[in-house]
């Protein structure tokens, strides 16, 4: 027992009192903790967010669109180089079969359409990096989905170290739940 209880026990005589007191207050110390993890844990995600969104507005965005959407081709109406990131299943889902296409690309038709373009891979890239991307584009164009780490990229890019040429949506469609 702490001296400051000995003394409420000690001038008010009544333990339960303490001890509910006590327990407040400990709940309010957990809960003090608990909002500090959360205030961190969205500072890292805007920070993620913010070198993802660099990257994309550098790299992601010719094919993709500024808006995430699918980004036409020129003089060819009804041509697109890549799919929209607008709340797609593979982007707001797990996050790996986003991790795999980022490492290793992407082809063929996706959701029974062919696009123009190829998604190259990118696994010359840091685990960070690409974690950062893929958590811009699971934040940005209406999509709202947890951050991906540096951890799970590393831990997909161990899984399929041997990987050398890009994914197909069947094949990641057969590979994850």
């Amino acid at each position: 027992m702490t001296a400051t209880q000995q003394t409420l026990i000690k001038n008010h005589g009544k333990v339960e009192a303490v001890i509910a007191y006590s327990k407040q207050r400990d709940r309010k110390i957990a809960d003090k903790k608990r909002h500090e993890e959360a205030k961190k844990k969205n500072a890292i995600l805007a920070k993620s967010v913010e070198r993802g969104k660099a990257t994309y507005q550098q790299i992601c965005f010719a094919c993709h669109g500024a808006g995430g959407k699918e980004q036409p081709l020129a003089g060819q109406d009804g041509h697109f180089l890549a799919p929209s990131f607008v709340k797609a299943k593979t982007v707001i889902g797990s996050g790996e079969p986003m991790i795999l296409s980022i490492l290793h690309g992407l082809e063929g038709p996706i959701d029974g359409k062919t696009y123009d373009g190829l998604m190259p891979a990118q696994h010359s890239n840091s685990d960070e990096w690409i974690a950062d991307v893929a958590t811009y584009i699971r934040n940005s164009f209406g999509n709202k989905a947890p951050a991906i780490t540096k951890g799970q990229v590393k831990a997909m890019r161990s899984k399929h170290k041997d990987r050398k040429q890009a994914w197909t949506q069947k094949e990641l469609k057969a590979l994850l739940p």
